[in-house]
């Protein structure tokens, strides 16, 4: 697993939301961007000048759980399906290191290839603050 200073790529752990425990997180990445704006005057000598804009980042991974009557992963369904927030997202390795925020299911596959588990292919997106920290659970 890469050092939490690395980034979160390829690493795996566990999503909980709202303190609960919905499935193995596998294959997260963790992507964000910036966008620029452009503030370029008649006095910036022909030289194109930017700023910082509007943060933005998401999260895609795939998500294992038992194949049981669980509603804990079913509230990742249900958010996609509602279109409503998922407060309190957490997505931690076994040492703890990890992201957390509140987050939005912009993407949401189900596939059964396995015979006792459902594996899930969700990207969330941030909506306010999020943070990569250290011992998040």
């Amino acid at each position: 697993m890469p050092p939490a200073d690395k980034g979160m790529a390829g690493f795996e752990g566990v999503l909980k939301i709202g303190g609960n425990v919905i499935g193995i997180a596998r294959e997260v990445t963790d992507d964000g961007t910036n966008d620029m704006i452009d503030v370029t005057s008649r006095d910036s000598n022909g030289n194109r000048e930017k700023i910082y804009g509007l943060q933005d980042k998401n999260v895609t991974l795939d998500v294992i759980q038992p194949r049981v009557v669980n509603s804990n992963w079913q509230v990742l369904r249900n958010a996609w399906l509602s279109k409503t927030f998922l407060i309190g997202v957490e997505v931690a390795s076994a040492n703890g290191n990890g992201l957390s925020g509140d987050f939005l299911v912009a993407e949401f596959g189900e596939d059964q290839p396995l015979e006792d588990a459902i594996s899930n292919r969700i990207t969330l997106e941030r909506t306010g603050a999020s943070a990569i920290v250290a011992g998040v659970s």
